[in-house]
């Protein structure tokens, strides 16, 4: 049975963030980990390793190992969205049109899209918790 999940906080209050792909309009959910765990996220297909956020896509300039995206905490307990593009050279991951890479993890707000491979996800993200 699926788990329900409040798109706003997470199961346990922490906030979530929600990829929309702009082609489809499907919805990929980004989970707060305490563990703050970067989550590979890429295509869904036949491999060896499997994305921990599968995207069901034609898309065949997106690889399964796109890019990491994580929710962190800070020590005064606010929330940022990071990305960060996975050590291929191929397949390039980009936020609001600006190339990201695997040396350093970017910052994604609100309503930033994010390009993976030729797919572009509007992300949704809402770090304030109201407790």
């Amino acid at each position: 049975m699926d788990q329900q999940i409040n798109i706003q906080t997470g199961n346990e209050g922490q906030p979530i963030a929600t990829l929309t792909d702009q082609t489809t309009g499907k919805q990929y959910v980004i989970p707060y980990r305490t563990d703050q765990k970067k989550l590979l996220v890429g295509r869904k297909k036949k491999q060896d390793v499997i994305p921990d956020i599968e995207i069901e896509t034609d898309d065949t300039c997106m690889s399964g190992k796109q890019a990491y995206i994580w929710i962190e905490k800070n020590i005064i307990g606010e929330y940022s969205l990071f990305i960060q593009d996975t050590d291929t050279r191929t397949n390039k991951s980009l936020v609001n049109e600006i190339i990201i890479d695997h040396t350093f993890k970017f910052q994604v707000y609100d309503k930033d899209v994010i390009n993976l491979g030729e797919t572009d996800f509007k992300v949704c993200f809402n770090p304030t918790i109201q407790e």
